[in-house]
């Protein structure tokens, strides 16, 4: 902002504004390869903590959220819910590879440092296989590519 000399007699001043758009959610879709999920399902035959998968595909809609203090940096967790084909490709060709469909609402954090390429995030959450019927939990690493 700058005093208009032309209009006025006296001298005016100059001011510098700094506008910030301030979110707090960003929306995005998310389209990743998981593998070696770690997966429980919800009054299963299987003893233990679970079964590890193979390599996967999801899709989430996620929301991730802006941090207050700091502009334009995101916190280092996301939410987002969607699908995920579990050993979608298991090229075994036994009948018996446990593929399956499942609906599900994950919880993933993240590293903190944005100017990474490669990142190692962690997933969490649960869902409901379409296969089957029943309800499973999982939890696993994931590999992000930022080019």
């Amino acid at each position: 902002m700058k005093h208009a000399a032309d209009k006025y007699s006296e001298p005016g001043f100059q001011q510098k504004l700094d506008l910030v758009l301030q979110r707090r959610v960003k929306f995005d879709i998310d389209v990743s390869f998981p593998a070696g999920l770690l997966t429980k399902q919800v009054n299963s035959d299987v003893q233990g903590v679970g079964t590890f998968n193979g390599i996967s595909l999801a899709t989430l809609a996620q929301f991730s959220f802006y941090n207050p203090n700091k502009i334009n940096k995101l916190r280092p967790y996301k939410v987002g819910a969607g699908f995920v084909a579990l050993n979608a490709f298991n090229l075994n060709p036994d009948a018996n590879s446990a593929r399956n469909l499942g609906i599900v609402i994950l919880g993933s954090v993240y590293p903190t440092r944005s100017d990474a390429k490669l990142t190692f995030p962690l997933y969490l959450g649960g869902g409901y296989l379409l296969n089957g019927g029943k309800l499973f939990f999982l939890l696993g690493p994931g590999i992000g590519i930022r080019l």
